[in-house]
């Protein structure tokens, strides 16, 4: 099954069909280029996918074929803008896209590591040629790093993400963690359902890929590669993520070479919803150079 695109109607009524360059920097399945194609004239843009999951990458090609030249496939992180830039001879874009929900790819398949309801190994990793996955994480993280990320993108309690943490250090000096159901296991013998579980691999995830590190580069450094009138589109799940994007956003539209499009962030419609689930905690905001 594929991914569905989110918010992708929305997305396509802010963008300009006259655009020389565009980048979709989280590319998973291609669905929001596909869309932007069926749905807009966009004969003249060059669409550059890029994506730091080889696997997903390589999905988008075979989903993409159709279109030819007019899409160039990059295999890397989108806050590597320069490179990415430098691979299509120092160009500009006129929108750059992020969507940063994770593809339903990564949880059908049991060795990628990121579903709790699948046996694998400990990984976690969108980029699979990183050294750093869940299992280095968990087996030799220290316990203030450990408890922090709870803390932080979990939103749980001080007490009890030490709690937690202190229980993975106890559990690892008798095994190592090396399945996801041995962390899975872990987690509900300390009382905790499947949904906090979900939220426990979130955190993992998001310090495994440094998710948030690579945002912050991204909203550092995009404007140096917006033409004048482009527009720069992030969609988010995760509130941190979120507001991270917002007052960045907020910070560049007061200086002056930035105006918001949306003051207010848009959300999925109802209907939209009710055909695709996994975009109920969507979020998107948008951004034009002047």
């Amino acid at each position: 099954m594929r991914h569905i695109p989110v918010l992708a109607k929305e997305i396509l009524e802010n963008l300009s069909e006259d655009m020389s360059v565009f980048m979709d920097g989280t590319i998973g399945h291609g669905g929001h280029i596909e869309y932007f194609f069926s749905n807009g004239n966009f004969d003249n843009t060059l669409f550059v996918a890029v994506d730091r999951d080889a696997q997903m990458l390589k999905k988008a090609k075979s989903y993409l074929t159709s279109f030819g030249d007019k899409i160039i496939f990059q295999n890397n992180n989108y806050s590597d803008l320069e490179n990415i830039s430098k691979n299509i001879g120092d160009k500009k874009f006129d929108g750059i896209l992020l969507d940063l929900g994770v593809n339903m790819d990564h949880f059908k398949l049991s060795d990628r590591g990121f579903s709790i309801k699948k046996d694998g190994n400990l990984d976690m990793r969108f980029d699979s040629s990183s050294q750093y996955s869940a299992y280095d994480f968990l087996n030799n993280g220290n316990r203030s790093d450990i408890s922090q990320a709870f803390n932080k993108y979990g939103d749980f309690t001080t007490k009890f993400a030490d709690y937690m943490a202190d229980c993975i250090i106890g559990e690892r000096k008798k095994s190592k963690l090396s399945t996801t159901f041995d962390f899975v296991n872990l987690l509900k013998n300390i009382g905790l359902g499947t949904k906090k579980i979900s939220v426990v691999f979130q955190c993992v995830r998001i310090v495994v890929n440094n998710e948030l590190g690579h945002l912050e580069k991204f909203l550092d450094n995009f404007g140096s590669y917006l033409n004048s009138g482009g527009k720069c589109f992030i969609i988010t799940y995760h509130s941190i993520e979120d507001r991270i994007v917002k007052y960045k956003f907020k910070d560049k539209s007061r200086i002056g070479n930035f105006q918001l499009i949306n003051k207010k962030v848009i959300k999925p419609s109802y209907q939209e919803i009710q055909k695709n689930n996994a975009s109920r905690s969507a979020k998107l905001r948008i951004i034009k150079a002047l």
